[in-house]
């Protein structure tokens, strides 16, 4: 995929943000290199992984999907900039969805179970 120059500082801010989640979640949390990034994102290059950190590139919807899936991070995360607790993730186990819904036993069931469909998808 061709290099893409940003179209103005307000969307190379973005990518700056984005590319610094990527890395720190990349760095800090999934303890990976980025050549071992790549291929958990459906990628065969870390070139590809450090012009995303650095903002030279953007990314697209399935490798962000495949982002968050991994990380366990919700899209805003690495989308919206005043998002910013480190302690945020997406639900992950059974335990999880039941805090999310604690009166609602039967959505929260729902709720894991199709995480899981997805998960299994993704691997």
């Amino acid at each position: 995929m061709p290099k893409t120059p940003p179209r103005d500082e307000t969307e190379l801010a973005w990518r700056r943000l984005f590319g610094g989640r990527v890395r720190r979640v990349r760095e800090e949390e999934l303890k990976l290199n980025q050549q071992e990034m790549a291929a958990r994102l459906g990628r065969n290059t870390g070139a590809w992984v450090s012009d995303i950190e650095r903002g030279i590139n953007g990314m697209d919807v399935y490798p962000f999907w495949r982002l968050c899936a991994v990380s366990n991070y919700p899209p805003d995360f690495f989308l919206d900039p005043q998002f910013n607790s480190r302690n945020v993730r997406t639900p992950a186990t059974r335990v999880d969805w039941e805090r999310l819904f604690p009166d609602e036993p039967a959505r929260a069931a729902a709720h894991f179970e199709m995480d899981q469909v997805f998960r299994r998808h993704l691997s």
